[in-house]
């Protein structure tokens, strides 16, 4: 009988004295995922400080005979010698029958030596395998789901098996928390796809291999089910559904030919199933998604035609916790990277790139042949134990042809030989480094639906390929039919040789380059990644974050999430005058961060104060000492830059508006309407009561200052109808907006006003332009409404953020700092022209304001984001606090909320402290 080879076609020249492939030209794939429904459950990565165990028990399953010709076999289990010579006492294929408990052994052997390489002996696996064949009462045929049909039959077969398995095991003994249940059955697995061959499925009432966790089934019991309770009361809350084997006979018009696949890699899935793993090739084509390059996608499954599958990827490690990556969030690092591919290296290591908190680089070295001993394959091939040793790929020892193989394969010595990659005579392609783009935010998103990688373009993790071109999951027409790409040795970063044009592979991975290092959302990262090595064990590249924007060090800083969560930058512990901190609150408390990104307070967490969170805080200096303060719902805290606190509490209302300070006082707006002021000696006064709960100040001139609230949501004062007036401009809850009480008449939509507006004199007219962020877009109007040149701003993504003010650059021309939904951080001319460098990364669906810093005479951004952290970056464009119009959300530290400036003048703001004054 022939057997059938399967070959991936490269869709690029490889030289022809690389390796000359014949045989059966590969359409295989995966046919389904190997968890449905909701059974993916997403956790943060996993945190692992030893090793962990893990018990498999393994039951034998078999079904009522029949002879329908539309399963593979009968529904018994094959204990024939069909594939037996006699002449040498072998099997000559792998996996072949007889399907006892030593067969199944036998795998249940590679599966333990697998994950104990892999997690370099982080997970212990240990198993019991039960050897009393059960005969189930029905027929193979009624427990198999047909296509497009609901998974239910498979919970009937669950069911029927453990319940006659309950009969002669006890289950007592088996810790629920880390047992995995396996069911070999009788007959071959429905797993690959046949038709795109054939034409049609031979055998559609196979069984699929599939993991079934609780929630599957739920689906098929219940939502009270709590999985089979056995006689001893243990409930059996999951089982992996395998099949005895993955070898199949198909009649083709060239003849009957073997597709011989084995159910090693099978079964290590599942277990990752088990883990947690979400499957990483496109669940709803089977297509391919990171080729043969980790374990949870087909083409690893069965890589090497299912014998042994390659290691976990960089992201399948780091999300189990058996690796701990260095990250690197700024800065320059001349990096050393150990491969992983071998245990000889106990400290190899994986780096971790920052691009934001959900957004990052993997970078692993993986290396088929390391130690340049070739592989060894351990077999059991009926009362033989071989090992057979081959120190190059070789016709009948390649990832598509292991004709040279047979038996049961228990071990192996190189997991990672199954890679992409070709050694030969004449090629010696074992690998090199490997950078994986991993975004949580998509990962966390589709994590339930186990669709992480259905989006060719937009990956939760994805490979980027070093050739250039991304061809991993690619269909493409050839003249030998349709060939999907896998992956292939020149995806691999290293010096040397990738078959593509030198203006292709520069051997670095940066802003330009093919493929780039820009965000999903295609945001300027300023990640330079450079200088690979040649191929080896141990390698080394460059790691550089930062252009002409860098990221500060340290940053970004987690410190949680609240919708009146801002950033003001004030220098409080510095004694220079031109460096500033930045504070931000999250609700609840405020932290605060030098420009060293070294936490205030507490030196790793930037926890000033646990309190005072409520809304912005606030900055002054009086007395030579600087204060940072804020507001909680019934106080006020003042903390000087010696760190000691002082408090002042009320009962008369609850604070609900940002704090607002002029002449060392701070007043509170309550919910109560009364208007107080505070000061750092502890004194209050009352100012005002008025009949709506306060939402906002703003200084009207040096003797006013103004509040409003009730049916108004925002309030703010500066000169926009002519250089010497005093204009107060007012929004209400219904976004009309109105100039000194009268309401203009705009002849255009601008939806919802998303954040309160800003008043900067941005085309230098001498008069304040009234910038909001409406419904996404950006609108710039003067006094009467009319809009000036170049606005409303309408980018691809939705503005979320606020909006500061500043000439950025120093180009004469001011800039808009503003954030989109898809965390790109802009720096937008008024001329309409994107600031070079930007934008760049923060987290999604920031609604904070940014706010602008002076780090050592240095421009600098900062700005919390929707993901809970604290961005930070430097530019190398000089700070000119002249030039900065609106400096962060309500104008500066003492959210004054007003503009008078024009033409570079600065305001002059009275100490003495301004009679109450209200607007409703």
């Amino acid at each position: 009988m022939k057997k059938l080879l399967l070959i991936l076609l490269a869709v690029y020249f490889i030289p022809a004295n690389s390796y000359s492939q014949s045989g059966f030209k590969d359409k295989i794939s995966f046919s389904h995922p190997l968890k449905f429904g909701a059974e993916n459950n997403y956790s943060p990565v996993k945190k692992m400080s030893g090793s962990d165990s893990l018990k498999v028990v393994a039951i034998l399953v078999q079904f009522q005979e029949d002879n329908t010709g539309l399963t593979s076999g009968n529904g018994r289990f094959d204990l024939s010698n069909k594939y037996f010579n006699p002449s040498t006492g072998r099997d000559t294929v792998i996996d072949a029958p007889p399907y006892d408990s030593a067969y199944f052994s036998d795998h249940l052997k590679f599966l333990k030596n697998y994950f104990e390489k892999s997690s370099r002996g982080r997970l212990n696996i240990s198993y019991d395998l039960y050897g009393n064949v059960i005969t189930l009462p029905k027929k193979m045929e009624e427990y198999s789901p047909r296509d497009g049909e609901p998974l239910s039959k498979l919970g009937g077969l669950f069911n029927d098996a453990w319940a006659r398995a309950d009969s002669f095991i006890n289950f007592s003994t088996y810790d629920p928390n880390n047992t995995v249940f396996f069911l070999f059955h009788a007959g071959v697995g429905r797993d690959v796809e046949l038709k795109s061959i054939l034409g049609f499925d031979p055998t559609p009432f196979d069984i699929p291999s599939v993991y079934l966790g609780l929630k599957n089934l739920k689906e098929f019991f219940g939502q009270t089910y709590n999985g089979y309770q056995t006689l001893e009361g243990f409930f059996i809350q999951n089982t992996a559904i395998l099949p005895s084997t993955e070898l199949r006979e198909l009649d083709l018009i060239s003849g009957n030919v073997l597709l011989e696949l084995g159910i090693n890699g099978l079964m290590c899935a599942s277990v990752g199933s088990y883990l947690g793993l979400p499957d990483l090739f496109n669940t709803s084509t089977g297509k391919t998604a990171i080729g043969r390059f980790g374990l949870m996608d087909g083409q690893s499954i069965f890589s090497f035609n299912g014998i042994f599958p390659p290691e976990p990827s960089a992201w399948e490690k780091y999300y189990l916790g058996w690796v701990e990556p260095i990250v690197i969030s700024s800065g320059e690092l001349n990096a050393v990277i150990k491969t992983s591919s071998t245990g000889t290296f106990n400290d190899s290591t994986m780096y971790k790139v920052m691009i934001n908190s959900s957004e990052y680089y993997l970078i692993e070295n993986r290396n088929r042949d390391a130690l340049r001993q070739g592989q060894t394959v351990y077999t059991r091939n009926r009362n033989f134990n071989d090992s057979n040793k081959y120190l190059k790929d070789e016709e009948g020892f390649i990832y598509f042809d292991i004709s040279k193989i047979s038996g049961n394969i228990t071990d192996v010595t190189t997991l990672d030989w199954s890679l992409p990659g070709l050694i030969n005579d004449t090629a010696d392609f074992r690998g090199g480094i490997l950078i994986w783009h991993i975004d949580e935010s998509i990962i966390e998103s589709k994590f339930a639906s186990n669709t992480i990688n259905n989006d060719i373009n937009k990956k939760g993790v994805d490979l980027e390929e070093a050739k250039g071109a991304q061809t991993i999951g690619v269909t493409f027409s050839t003249p030998f039919g349709e060939v999907t790409g896998d992956g292939d040795l020149n995806d691999y970063w290293y010096n040397g040789n990738h078959f593509v044009p030198a203006t292709v592979y520069k051997n670095q991975f940066t802003p330009n380059s093919i493929p780039s290092t820009l965000s999903n959302s295609l945001a300027n990262t300023n990640i330079f990644i450079t200088d690979f090595d040649s191929i080896k064990a141990v390698m080394t590249f460059k790691i550089r974050i930062g252009g002409s924007i860098k990221p500060v060090t340290g940053f970004p800083k987690p410190v949680g999430f609240d919708s009146n969560a801002h950033a003001i930058n004030f220098n409080f512990s510095s004694s220079s005058v031109n460096n500033e901190d930045i504070f931000v609150n999250n609700g609840s408390g405020i932290f605060g961060f030098n420009s060293l990104g070294t936490g205030i307070g507490n030196p790793l967490t930037g926890i000033v104060d646990l309190s005072g969170g409520k809304y912005i805080p606030f900055g002054f200096t009086q007395n030579n000492l600087r204060y940072i303060g804020g507001l909680n719902n019934n106080s006020i805290i003042f903390i000087d830059n010696n760190l000691l606190k002082t408090t002042s509490v009320w009962n008369d209302g609850n604070a609900s508006a940002p704090s607002f300070g002029i002449n060392n006082e701070i007043l509170v707006g309550k919910n109560t309407g009364v208007i107080s002021s505070y000061n750092v000696s502890g004194t209050s006064t009352r100012l005002d009561s008025v009949p709506y709960s306060i939402n906002q100040f703003t200084l009207e001139s040096s003797l006013a200052y103004k509040s409003t609230g009730g049916s108004n949501k925002y309030i703010l004062a500066g000169n926009v109808s002519s250089t010497n007036a005093t204009d107060l401009i007012v929004i209400d809850t219904l976004n009309n907006i109105y100039v000194n009480g009268n309401r203009l008449r705009i002849n255009y939509q601008i939806g919802k006003i998303l954040s309160s507006p800003v008043l900067a004199d941005i085309n230098k007219d001498g008069l304040q332009e009234i910038i909001f962020n409406g419904s996404g877009k950006i609108y710039a109007m003067n006094y009467a409404g009319v809009l000036i040149d170049n606005y409303p701003v309408e980018l691809n993504s939705k503005v979320t953020s606020g909006i500061s003010v500043a000439d950025v650059n120093s180009d004469n021309i001011f800039d808009l700092i503003f954030v989109t939904e898809d965390g790109n951080l802009y720096v937008r001319g008024n001329d309409g022209v994107i600031v070079s460098g930007f934008p760049v990364q923060v987290g999604l669906n920031t609604i904070s304001t940014p706010s602008i810093a002076n780090f050592n005479d240095s421009l600098g951004i900062s700005v919390i984001s929707g993901d809970g952290y604290l961005y930070a970056f430097k530019t190398s464009f000089a700070y000119n606090s002249s030039k900065v119009l609106w400096k962060n959300y309500l104008n500066n530290a003492l959210h004054l909320n007003n503009n008078f400036v024009s033409s570079g003048s600065l305001p002059v703001i009275s100490e003495k402290l301004p009679k109450d004054k209200v607007y409703n």
